[in-house]
């Protein structure tokens, strides 16, 4: 936002310090004699469609008992502080009745220490049961919550996925935090409300005691009108001061690790040292204060004098009193008073800060179940794949039909593919090729219903794919990147869970070696400590204190505790090919695309990991992207060039390189990078048969690996 930019009217601006601070005005409250009709009907929506699914879901998970345990616990929170001083005001009124009478009264103050000291017993009885059943009521909930949130992320396709506004914005641990700040807010209300009635009682029956109860809570009531904080009104706030925003990026730049080579290698400590100083110099007479503290110092005094002056009220009252009728003047109700308003004052600051967490809270659910009824924009049919009528030992027929596609949301400014139709035929092997940013992703994308045509159709087998259930298709689909990652299981899991439906025994144990054999994982499993059980990084559970540990055994042991093993990018490529060769193994497969899958891998290793591809091939049909495919266009049967979206060249090898078009450039670059005599690799045979036969098992497995 430029600082010249003019501002709508509902907002204002402030600078203070190093930031500025947009926020909107603040509302009239002037009550205009309508009720606020849409607040009550956001409210009843809210309540209707969020909160009662909630608490119904809560309740069904804890069970009535819990539930009500928990419930009634925080109400008695809120109620314990207001009846354990009316109960001390009763006790110093029986002690002040028995000096000023000089009469005993043990019978009248025994009573009300028995009934103090139940309430006090009560009260360590709801402690002792909240610590013991608050540890269970938070796992079950953080369980079945975390469940929930897993089958909502689960059930989103990509392009769906990709808007964060469609993915729930709360994780499983939170939730008891909302439960727990929801239920929360009643023993808050009831705290309000028990002391109000508190401090009407005392009032009652004593002379202008319902005035000086008015004066007692004057403090708190003004402090609530009066309050105005950034946090009262939606606001943003960022840097603007050049010197504050340079000095931030040079620490950045001394102190994050990413940039530490380049630093030492290019000898900028001196420079980045001088240059932080210069902008410290410049930022000393300026404040960086954060903007909601900035905010509030820059109030006028007024409010805090006033706020103190109604906070000595009371005391001045007395003293007043005790002047014009020292008869009817009571220490013990001055005291009592005088601690209610105290609480009065901190239940309405609790109140206040609740309704912000109320608010938030309220989003969080909000975005849970919201999360539950998002449809995804990707159409899913109702056909299964393959059909009755499709051969399954062939692989998939693909027809592209003037297809154009436009990513969804910002990014989504040009057309990735524009008017693009080609057929591919079942069992065929298709090689894509074009420069960067030629669309080559995209295209793969849309063949394998990750992302949905802008225009245009998608025929597979001859119908529609839109027609196929989602999870039917992909099922019969091996997709194989160079973004795919490793998951945070073991090495073995990560190779097994490309045929999640293998069952577990000497057969599946056959499959992932077998599949590491193929996908060029066998040499480094075999370097791993525990091969294929070694565990891949996962999120770390381990704490200390003091953190950093000092040296000594504590800090040995503690080194040796969640160590996962890291991984090249090559060893990552070859390890994920390893799942795809295991999806394969499991038959069920009838088109691969391997789209640039060895980026980070030698030509050696890209050369066995195509070959071993086409190996397996047995009917299935394959598509390739690599920018290095020299080796696999001569093998190929259709080869489709792209340039800027568009579909510029297809056919076989030798007919693309006669026309001397733009894959005939391409060709050429490639091949004037390297000499004409080059020799031929050992073991590296193209002419191989395409057969999954690869998949039978040797007797010399073992020895193998």
């Amino acid at each position: 936002m430029k600082a010249n930019e003019t501002l709508h009217p509902s907002l204002n601006e402030v600078q203070l310090g190093v930031w500025r601070i947009v926020y909107t005005r603040p509302a009239s409250v002037v009550f205009n004699g309508r009720l606020p009709l849409g607040q009550l009907k956001k409210a009843h929506h809210y309540t209707r469609t969020y909160i009662i699914p909630f608490f119904r879901d809560i309740w069904l998970v804890l069970g009535a008992k819990l539930f009500l345990l928990f419930v009634s616990d925080q109400i008695w929170t809120g109620i314990r502080g207001a009846l354990k001083l009316y109960l001390l005001n009763a006790l110093m009124k029986e002690i002040e009745y028995s000096f000023i009478a000089s009469r005993e009264n043990g019978w009248a103050i025994s009573r009300v220490l028995v009934i103090r000291l139940g309430c006090v017993c009560a009260e360590g009885m709801t402690r002792w049961l909240h610590d013991k059943y608050s540890p269970i009521m938070r796992t079950r909930i953080k369980l079945h919550f975390k469940k929930v949130i897993m089958r909502a992320h689960l059930r989103l396709d990509l392009q769906t996925y990709s808007n964060a506004a469609n993915r729930p914005n709360i994780k499983g641990s939170r939730t008891w935090n909302v439960f727990h700040d929801l239920v929360r807010s009643t023993a808050v209300a009831s705290s309000l409300l028990s002391h109000i009635a508190l401090i009407l009682e005392l009032a009652r029956g004593e002379r202008g005691g319902f005035f000086f109860a008015i004066i007692c809570v004057s403090k708190p009531i003004y402090m609530f009108i009066t309050k105005d904080d950034m946090w009262s009104n939606k606001f943003i706030a960022y840097a603007t001061n050049p010197n504050f925003l340079r000095s931030r990026d040079l620490l950045s730049l001394a102190i994050e690790q990413k940039y530490k080579q380049e630093v030492l290698s290019g000898s900028l400590e001196g420079y980045i040292m001088n240059e932080f100083d210069k902008a410290n110099t410049a930022l000393k007479r300026t404040s960086d204060e954060f903007p909601t503290e900035a905010y509030r110092a820059s109030r006028s005094p007024f409010v805090g004098i006033c706020t103190s002056l109604l906070g000595d009220l009371p005391l001045m009252y007395y003293a007043v009193n005790a002047i014009m009728s020292p008869n009817t003047l009571s220490i013990s109700a001055l005291a009592i008073h005088q601690q209610t308003a105290v609480s009065i004052h901190a239940a309405i600051t609790r109140i206040t800060h609740q309704g912000s967490s109320i608010n938030k809270n309220l989003n969080h659910i909000k975005s849970l179940y919201d999360g539950l009824n998002v449809r995804n924009s990707i159409p899913d049919g109702k056909l299964p794949y393959p059909d009755s009528g499709s051969p399954t030992e062939t692989g998939m027929a693909i027809s592209v039909r003037d297809v154009s596609f436009q990513y969804p949301g910002p990014s989504g400014t040009r057309f990735a593919l524009k008017n693009v139709s080609f057929d591919i035929a079942a069992s065929s092997l298709v090689v894509i090729v074009g420069a960067n940013g030629s669309g080559k992703s995209s295209l793969v994308n849309l063949l394998t219903k990750l992302h949905y045509p802008t225009s245009g159709t998608i025929l597979v087998d001859g119908k529609p794919m839109n027609e196929y259930r989602s999870r039917d298709l992909r099922r019969g689909m091996a997709l194989l990147t160079q973004d795919h990652v490793l998951f945070p299981i073991s090495v073995g899991e990560n190779i097994a869970i490309g045929d999640p439906d293998c069952e577990d025994g000497p057969k599946k144990y056959e499959c992932i070696q077998a599949a590491a054999r193929l996908g060029g994982a066998t040499e480094v499993i075999q370097k791993l400590d525990q091969g294929l059980e070694d565990m891949t990084e996962r999120e770390e559970t381990l704490c200390s204190s003091p953190f950093p540990l000092p040296p000594g055994p504590l800090k040995e042991i503690a080194e040796k505790i969640e160590r996962y093993t890291e991984f090249s990018g090559g060893e990552v490529q070859r390890l994920v090919a390893s799942r795809t060769f295991m999806r394969i193994s499991s038959g069920k497969v009838k088109l691969v695309v391997a789209d640039e899958p060895t980026s980070a891998m030698d030509p050696e290793g890209e050369l066995e990991l195509f070959e071993a591809l086409r190996k397996v091939q047995d009917g299935m049909t394959m598509i390739f992207i690599t920018h290095r495919f020299g080796h696999l266009t001569k093998h190929a049967d259709l080869i489709l060039c792209l340039k800027d979206g568009e579909l510029v060249e297809l056919g076989a090898h030798r007919e693309l390189i006669a026309r001397d078009g733009e894959y005939s450039r391409l060709y050429n670059i490639q091949a004037s990078a390297f000499a004409e005599d080059l020799l031929p690799v050992p073991g590296l045979d193209f002419s191989v048969p395409r057969s999954r036969s690869a998949f039978k098992f040797e007797p010399n497995l073992d020895s193998e690996s």
